[in-house]
């Protein structure tokens, strides 16, 4: 049975320059193929951003395969061939960081960072020579990314969360009108909070809401646009 231990693949995988040329263009090829399709749905992260990612990711692996076969380094202390490759997921971690924004309602980009960290992760396995399961889960992630949109829709035909924000200038507001408002359009209340700005004479509302359809936040939104004293409005996803 082979050994598919982590010491075994260092003691015995070293690459020669045509192989290590072959897993850094299969590299290039899978990375550029997950970028193409974040890319095709208008993604800041897309083609250049995976392709560097997962070419990167394999380059260093190839170097923690052969420092340790470096005639440079003495038998007695061959340093660790793990620790290059190791440090590759504490910086696409900065990467992925940069990639999530947050907003009052939600929490955006956690799709494109796990796509980066997974890209790079491919990167590794590549330079390691695990070419067919490298194959296997790129093609995975560029399926599971591309039903993504599919679930999105089913999930928007059972209604979706919106958080909206109304500003008012007056102490009384308009709770009362609000609430009909969101009874006439079918719109389901989670939780609400009000803010009195003493200093300047105004009320707010913040709601957190459900909403059934797009053709109702539209019509909602036309109406509550129409309310008196209203000042600002802000509907966050």
């Amino acid at each position: 049975m082979p050994d598919f231990s982590l010491s075994s693949l260092f003691e015995y995988s070293h690459p020669s320059l045509f192989e290590a040329g072959v897993r850094i263009l299969l590299s290039l090829l899978l990375g550029g193929a997950i970028g193409l399709e974040r890319e095709a749905k208008y993604h800041s992260a897309g083609f250049r951003t995976f392709t560097l990612i997962c070419l990167g990711s394999t380059l260093a692996m190839l170097i923690s395969i052969w420092t340790p076969l470096s005639t440079h380094l003495s038998s007695s202390n061959p340093g660790d061939p793990a620790r290059i490759a190791a440090q590759v997921l504490t910086g696409v971690g900065f990467l992925g960081a940069g990639a999530i924004m947050r907003t009052k309602a939600s929490i955006q980009g956690l799709t494109t960072a796990a796509g980066i960290w997974v890209s790079a992760v491919i990167g590794l396995a590549i330079g390691a020579g695990l070419y067919v399961p490298s194959v296997v889960v790129t093609a995975l992630v560029i399926a599971v990314l591309s039903m993504m949109d599919r679930l999105e829709i089913s999930r928007r035909i059972g209604g979706y969360n919106k958080l909206i924000e109304l500003q008012f200038c007056s102490q009384s507001g308009g709770m009362e009108t609000v609430t009909q408002i969101m009874a006439k359009h079918n719109v389901k209340i989670i939780n609400f909070s009000t803010e009195h700005d003493l200093q300047n004479m105004s009320f707010a509302i913040s709601l957190s809401v459900r909403i059934s359809s797009i053709n109702n936040e539209t019509e909602l939104s036309n109406e509550l646009c129409q309310l008196p004293n209203l000042i600002s409005m802000k509907i966050y996803s």
